[in-house]
């Protein structure tokens, strides 16, 4: 049996158009960034495409970062994503981009803006250098000033407003020509979804070659006689392109200095492609061309693969690579399973019908790469296990399976004698257990202890605490059940001693801001060391644990406990 289903994955984008030089874009997120290092690594990545295009670089500007991040603000509290404001609403302070300069104290000759919704910032700009009408902000050659504005967005995860300005006394620079993709640039993009901008640049087309645009400074009055693009080293014709010029699109009016071609398909990979341009510049005949050369194909991957499914229970398959239009389908003798796509666009919805295999197939339908999934329909999940090597002393760890029997005395029983006290912290509380070779411990594991210090007894252990362990010596904890059902954790400000309900190896930014609350910090101990990582701070913390002797924390391994601090 075969079932068949087909997508083009979009960038999750809501492409707002407010008038004239103010497109948006928005980009799917994954995890808040650090603003101060987001804001520093947009600005770079700003002018590291305007560096290849041939535009001198913008530098940050303090009235225009005010105006930036003021309509931040107003956008994340109204839950917006256009470029205009409304009088009377709160945050207000200035109808466009211009008025907002204006009011935060910036004099302008020439003023723009682009916003995107997402959270890397390298991944943010290049989406805006591919739609075309915000690449024509941002690569024009008229602006030397920029302002960056970041605040969370309740809809979005983060708003990035972008504007850029140039000073009222300060002249342009003058004979200057962009040129994107530049003059013998490699790895450029194959492909561009005209879907995800509005105005459309390529109405009723989709997914389309990657843009290729020419833009002049304003001195320049440019009259169009040719402008072509074909695949270097072989016979074929001009490639079908859509031209954009003034009055190509009543919707966003370009001025005769801004020229772009949109091939109509997308371009091939690994490809080196020639671009011819003529033009009446200043009444004298201009002539130029150049070349680029598109990225390798992007490997087409699918995680996990292959992959083992309970019945009963949905799960994502996880795209990567491509070029982000897809078609699927399976083969199995009997009817198995449902698939669909996932409302984030990047993975596929596997829903298991019945017991049994399959093999489903997922093909690029742009490259044509192919890859194969086996799946297997299991009727529960199959047992898990781990383990932790303990140290002497103090060890920070917790469960992450659920096991059938959750009492700390059955969890510890191989190590009992080795085993001095355990720990959790809990509302504020330390909650304890005391081991057979424990001075204190009076056969009661520890509960007239505990009762004479006002602490609780510590008798069971569950995935997501954390506890600290006191070891006599070197042991081996083994653990052994099955996926927790909610892998989620709840925090209560201030403290937490917590631990992953996963037993995968898990990347810090990963754990930092998958949480609803603002995390300050997280904390590990592994033999004998502390590591920290500061989520606020711009570095990560790094400067910080390096003054301090300790180590960076970077990645939560499995079986690891550690402490978060939570803002209120």
């Amino acid at each position: 049996m075969k079932r068949l289903t087909s997508m083009t994955l979009p960038w999750l984008a809501i492409a707002l158009l407010a008038m004239g030089w103010n497109p948006t874009l928005s980009l799917s997120a994954e995890s808040k960034p650090m603003f101060r290092a987001y804001t520093l690594s947009t600005l770079n990545r700003v002018n590291y495409h305007r560096h290849l295009a041939g535009a001198d670089p913008v530098s940050l500007q303090s009235q225009i970062s005010a105006a930036a991040q003021a309509h931040a603000d107003y956008l994340t509290l109204h839950q917006n994503a256009a470029h205009e404001e409304i009088y009377g609403l709160s945050g207000f302070t200035g109808q466009w981009s211009s008025n907002r300069m204006t009011y935060q104290g910036y004099k302008w000759s020439a003023a723009g803006e682009v916003i995107s919704f997402g959270n890397d910032a390298q991944a943010g700009v290049d989406s805006l250098i591919a739609a075309i009408y915000h690449r024509f902000i941002l690569l024009n050659p008229a602006y030397s000033e920029i302002g960056i504005g970041d605040a969370d967005h309740a809809i979005s995860t983060l708003c990035q407003v972008i504007d850029l300005g140039q000073p009222a006394d300060i002249s342009p620079p003058a004979a200057t020509m962009t040129l994107y993709p530049a003059d013998g640039q490699t790895e450029v993009p194959t492909t561009f979804n005209s879907n995800d901008e509005i105005p459309d640049p390529a109405p009723n087309h989709g997914l389309v070659g990657y843009p290729v645009s020419i833009q002049f400074s304003a001195e320049h009055n440019v009259t169009l006689s040719s402008f072509t693009i074909s695949k270097k080293g072989t016979s074929d014709p001009d490639l079908d392109t859509i031209l954009l010029q003034p009055g190509s699109n009543s919707s966003m009016p370009l001025s005769n200095r801004n020229f772009a071609l949109i091939p109509t398909s997308p371009l091939q990979a690994d490809s080196t492609y020639e671009v011819f341009f003529s033009a009446t510049v200043n009444g004298a005949p201009f002539v130029t061309s150049w070349n680029f050369t598109t990225s390798l194909p992007a490997v087409l991957m699918v995680t996990p693969n292959p992959a083992t499914l309970t019945l009963g229970k949905a799960r994502e398959l996880e795209i990567t690579g491509g070029s982000g239009s897809f078609k699927a389908g399976w083969t199995s003798s009997k009817d198995i399973l449902s698939l669909d796509w996932a409302s984030s666009g990047s993975a596929m919805l596997i829903t298991p019908k019945a017991l049994g295999t399959a093999t489903i197939t997922l093909t690029d339908t742009s490259t044509q790469a192919v890859v194969k999934i086996p799946v297997t329909i299991i009727s529960e999940a199959v047992p898990l296990s781990g383990s932790q090597k303990l140290v002497p002393g103090w060890n920070l760890l917790t469960l992450p399976l659920t096991s059938t029997d959750t009492s700390v005395t059955q969890i510890i029983n191989d190590i009992k004698n080795q085993v001095t006290s355990i720990w959790t912290w809990s509302g504020n509380t330390w909650a304890v257990y005391l081991g057979p070779t424990n001075e204190n411990e009076a056969a009661d594991g520890g509960a007239q202890y505990a009762a004479s210090k006002n602490f609780g007894i510590l008798t069971t252990l569950t995935p997501g605490e954390g506890f600290w362990l006191n070891a006599t010596s070197a042991a081996t904890l083994n653990y052994s059940g099955s996926s927790p059902a909610d892998p989620t954790l709840a925090l209560a400000p201030s403290w937490n001693l917590v631990g992953l309900k996963t037993t995968k190896h898990t990347p810090i930014g990963e754990v930092a801001y998958s949480f609803e609350k603002t995390i300050t910090s997280l904390w590990s101990w592994h033999n004998a060391q502390w590591a920290v990582t500061l989520p606020t701070e711009y570095d990560g913390g790094a400067g910080y644990a390096k003054s301090k002797g300790f180590d960076l924390l970077q990645t939560i391994e499995p079986g690891q406990g550690f402490w978060v601090n939570a803002d209120n």
